[in-house]
């Protein structure tokens, strides 16, 4: 059955979901449902079918285990009306980490919201690093035909930077290329652990979105999540940067602390230095393929999609991310002249 078969009914208009920059989601009512599916699931409508193939099949393995993400429950490949890959998968119960920070009452919400923020983050982080990888990396495999891990990525970064003729990011890459650690062990890595993507219900936390997924060393994931958390992609005034920078440094080094606690495991410093540097250099690149894109407004062209022409430099939250990162990687390049 595809999503805009003709006995797919709505008992009232889908309900789009904020938050995604890649996918579009919604929220589908739908009217006597076909066996198999609940009256009300989201829908994920994504621009690539590879990339879509790719997420729903870590995704799907990792609900297969018992791991709290939405079970995907049907997919469709771009061949319909809608001209793209889409998932049906469970509603996720719960509010992002974050939800309603805003507002008066934001300012007494914030402190327990800190407190709570890195062991909720460190917590599903360990329990995701927990279950088995190797079906999940099989699929892949055969989803592809190609082995997987981080060397695939950075041969993308690798050929894009060559493309972009970026000098800074054409250096870093092939140092990381040859300066790249054995991993310690091989578990599944979301890629993309941060406050909006983590949903808790009470004390049950759920994962979404899993575009960025990955088989790779446990420093893939600490490393993201650190830097972000370290490094907060808020558009703020410079002089309220530092303090912003010294709250998130805090954050971060207390999310290590208790993934540390919650996996029994810990963390080698030079495997996460590296994957800190690799992260940088990838959002540094997706700021670039974004800055050099350009808004085209196409009335009347009945072929085009949304999303096919949309500008997101400006309301990326990455793009707050570029001095902290470009310093980064200087300082990552500059070392190993």
């Amino acid at each position: 059955m595809r999503l805009d078969a003709p006995d797919l009914r709505f008992s009232d208009a889908p309900q789009r979901l904020g938050g995604g920059f890649w996918a579009e989601m919604f929220i589908l009512h739908l009217h006597n449902p076909p066996s198999g599916l609940p009256s009300d699931v989201v829908a994920r409508i994504a621009p690539d079918p590879e990339k879509s193939a790719w997420e729903s099949t870590v995704q799907s393995g990792a609900a297969a285990q018992g791991f709290h993400t939405p079970a995907i429950l049907l997919t469709g490949t771009p061949d319909g009306l809608l001209g793209r890959a889409w998932a049906l998968m469970d509603v996720a119960p719960g509010q992002p980490l974050l939800a309603g920070l805003s507002g008066p009452g934001a300012l007494i919400r914030f402190p327990s919201l800190v407190r709570r923020l890195p062991d909720q983050l460190a917590r599903i982080t360990a329990e995701l690093h927990a279950i088995d990888a190797a079906p999940i990396r099989s699929e892949l495999e055969d989803l592809t035909g190609r082995s997987v891990g981080v060397e695939r990525r950075l041969d993308r970064l690798a050929d894009r930077a060559a493309r972009a003729e970026d000098p800074l990011l054409i250096g870093a890459v092939s140092r990381l290329q040859d300066t790249q650690p054995e991993p310690i062990t091989n578990v599944v890595c979301h890629g993309d652990i941060h406050p909006f993507n983590v949903l808790a219900d009470g004390d049950q936390l759920t994962l979404v979105d899993w575009t960025a997924a990955q088989i790779a060393d446990p420093s893939c994931d600490l490393a993201f999540t650190a830097l972000l958390l370290g490094t907060p992609p808020l558009d703020a005034p410079k002089t309220l940067r530092p303090a912003i920078n010294a709250a998130g440094r805090k954050l971060s080094q207390r999310f290590l602390s208790r993934y540390e606690y919650h996996s029994r495991s810990a963390i080698d410093p030079r495997r996460f230095d590296w994957h800190t540097t690799l992260h940088a250099v990838r959002i540094l690149d997706e700021i670039t393929e974004r800055e050099s894109r350009t808004t085209e407004s196409r009335p009347g062209d009945t072929d085009s999609r949304p999303g096919d022409a949309v500008d997101i430099r400006q309301d990326h939250p990455w793009h707050a991310l570029t001095p902290a990162m470009s310093q980064l990687v200087e300082q990552f390049t500059g070392s190993h002249l």
